[in-house]
């Protein structure tokens, strides 16, 4: 298993994304899963613990949760996968908002060193982008946090996905600018 090595400030901006998400959640309304209908890209893997699915004014959908599942998740990735390609999902290569970053499918789990929290914790990442044919987007992230730099019984992992409508995700990516060179 491929495990790239970055620091704390290298993470790139879709753990900013992810992170600024999770300090604003409660701005948004939150629904029990019966009271609402989720994009079918928002999957629940078996035996997540206390899924929590937001609601965006905007039509943005959040749900998070997490499940135990040893390091590095493989019956998860592959239920993510296999759940996303029967419901017409394409993976993509990339980080969709930042072009020419490989998307954890092609390159893996990622590694970086949180220094926010004390002792340091080492969180292992890993993250990917889909769209459907009406270029619908959904990114999941999935993170293992433990102290600094162990691997040591890791196996509860924080699974986010986000599902932003094809409007909203041709704005995002409009206000992020031209790719660089």
């Amino acid at each position: 298993m491929k495990v790239m090595r970055r620091s704390a400030f290298a993470v790139g901006p879709w753990a900013v994304f992810v992170v600024l998400l999770s300090f604003t959640t409660g701005c948004f309304k939150q629904h029990g899963h019966d009271q609402q209908k989720y994009s079918d890209s928002l999957l629940v893997a078996p035996f997540a613990k206390t899924p929590k699915y937001l609601i965006y004014p905007d039509g943005r959908q959040h749900l998070i949760y997490t499940t135990e599942t040893p390091y590095p998740a493989d019956d998860l990735l592959s239920f993510l996968r296999t759940e996303l390609q029967k419901r017409g999902w394409k993976p993509l290569p990339e980080d969709f908002f930042n072009p020419g970053t490989p998307s954890s499918l092609e390159r893996g789990w990622t590694f970086f060193e949180d220094h926010t929290q004390q002792p340091w914790t080492g969180v292992y990442a890993w993250s990917a982008d889909w769209e459907n044919d009406t270029h619908d987007l959904t990114e999941y992230v999935l993170r293992y946090e433990a102290p600094y730099n162990s691997t040591r019984n890791l196996r509860n992992v924080r699974v986010i996905a986000l599902f932003i409508p094809a409007n909203i995700e041709a704005k995002m990516k409009r206000s992020i600018g031209p790719k660089k060179k």
